[in-house]
């Protein structure tokens, strides 16, 4: 394992490691927007086992539900997978490969064995979690099991983004673009073949299954390349003190996650509580169907920052392994602007197109229905497209200090941002404007976080520029 990201211009090193994240990152966001394609147009008027027939718009609300709820899990893995990169980048740069290869070996382990016990658990409590969100009644049985579903198959998602994570922190963006494409590709595969059969079920079904199989592939990719990873991992104690320090620097880069989740669960439960009366429940149905589908368009421009991110993080950790702190803060920012522009792309092409992208993701047989879906979507990009630059500059600037092992610092930021203000903002704005207000309280936040990381990016990765200990 050489520190590929150390040496040579850093805008070209940064393209050519980059990109390819980025196109595997879209591709991994796939997942759910072929999933929502597919259910919204396709889904049958029965499930199986007598389950009741869903009205489509219903049928996305369970599909959003669930696949929100598995979140959970997914930021566990997550944050083991940017602990492994922020440890295994800094000994890559210091060209230390025995102790890269430790790290590697001893992370997969803890990430296959946290995702049998956090799959376990989260599909035992899945009742409790969809009943949480309280999602319209015709919609809750088939939520629930999709999320039983997802729950269980949690050792697959983990072990693909471990597998990935470590072929970023060395430098190789080739292999996790063939992983995780070949992940999605397999997906709409099956996808094609379930939903139209049993719907938001088989969607999950389709998801768990790629997830599994491409896990096992970039695993024999893996250890069949890299020699050197075929050792032994270690004396007992020497694992659990690694476990440990993956634990302290993963954990706040979960709860990181986590609070970006809550903003989705409060800007879900807002939406949900349509009132006692018919009419406000079917405009609460009506209006969370929309931002299913408006966050999964949003997703793929989350996922390309998050390639850009990715990239970065990798960067910083190998040079302030090398002890070339100066080119681990410019990679940063060359990797903040890149997502910035992009981002401004998308948003641009949201905000024109957006009447035109929901009716795709969506069955035209209730003609009222897919109205008023289009319009609260709609509204939703008219409004949060114009902080799209800035949530791209934000999630690549908190990425590059995650690889630089400051955690808790982004942690911070992100929790009080998505947590404390959204809650209060989105609370008042929707009183006094409606659902509207919602999106206006996102922007907002957007915005704010990513105008933080700016002014404190350089003074954090200056401040780590000795390694963890």
């Amino acid at each position: 394992m050489k520190g590929e990201l150390t040496q040579g211009r850093p805008l070209r090193k940064l393209v050519a490691f980059g990109f390819p994240l980025v196109v595997g990152t879209i591709a991994h966001s796939l997942f759910n927007l072929v999933d929502v394609w597919l259910v919204g147009r396709y889904a049958p008027e029965t499930g199986p086992d007598g389950l009741p027939a869903l009205p489509r718009d219903a049928a996305l609300v369970a599909i959003h539900d669930s696949s929100v709820l598995n979140f959970l899990p997914m930021l566990v893995a997550n944050g083991i997978s940017v602990a492994t990169i922020a440890t295994v980048s800094r000994a890559v740069g210091a060209r230390d490969g025995k102790r890269a290869a430790e790290v590697v070996n001893r992370s997969i382990l803890v990430s296959i064995l946290l995702g049998v016990v956090m799959g376990l658990v989260c599909g035992a409590l899945a009742v409790p979690q969809i009943d949480f969100l309280k999602p319209a009644p015709e919609a809750r049985e088939t939520a629930v099991r999709c999320l039983q579903i997802l729950s269980f198959g949690s050792v697959t998602m983990f072990t693909l983004l471990q597998v990935t994570a470590v072929e970023r922190a060395a430098g190789r963006s080739i292999p996790p673009l063939i992983v995780l494409t070949g992940a999605n590709i397999t997906n709409a595969i099956a996808a094609v073949y379930a939903i139209p059969r049993w719907g938001a079920i088989g969607a999950a079904w389709a998801t768990v299954l790629s997830r599994g199989l491409f896990a096992i592939v970039g695993l024999v990719w893996l250890y069949a390349k890299f020699g050197e990873l075929r050792v032994w991992p270690g004396r007992f104690m020497d694992v659990i003190r690694d476990c440990i320090q993956l634990f302290r620097l993963g954990m706040p880069a979960s709860l990181q996650i986590f609070s970006r989740l809550i903003a989705v669960y409060l800007i879900t439960k807002f939406l949900s509580d349509g009132g006692e009366n018919a009419q406000s429940q079917l405009e609460s149905t009506e209006a969370t169907a929309a931002y299913s589908v408006a966050l999964r368009l949003e997703m793929i421009a989350m996922f390309a920052c998050a390639g850009w991110g990715s990239a970065a993080a990798a960067a910083v950790g190998q040079c302030l392994g090398a002890g070339d702190t100066k080119r681990a803060i410019r990679m940063g920012w060359l990797a903040a602007l890149v997502a910035g522009g992009s981002m401004i792309l998308l948003g641009a092409a949201f905000y024109l197109f957006a009447p035109y992208l929901f009716p795709f993701f969506l069955s035209d047989d209730e003609s009222v229905r897919l109205e008023a879906i289009v319009r609260h979507g709609t509204g939703y990009f008219r409004i949060v497209a114009f902080s799209y630059a800035f949530v791209g500059v934000g999630i690549v600037l908190a990425e590059s200090i995650n690889g630089a092992g400051a955690t808790r610092f982004s942690f911070a930021v992100d929790f009080v941002a998505y947590v404390a203000v959204l809650s209060i903002l989105a609370l008042v704005m929707q009183h006094s404007m409606g659902r509207i207000g919602l999106w206006y309280a996102l922007a907002i936040v957007h915005t704010a976080v990513a105008l933080i990381y700016c002014a404190l990016f350089g003074t954090v990765l200056r401040s780590r520029a000795v390694p963890p200990s």
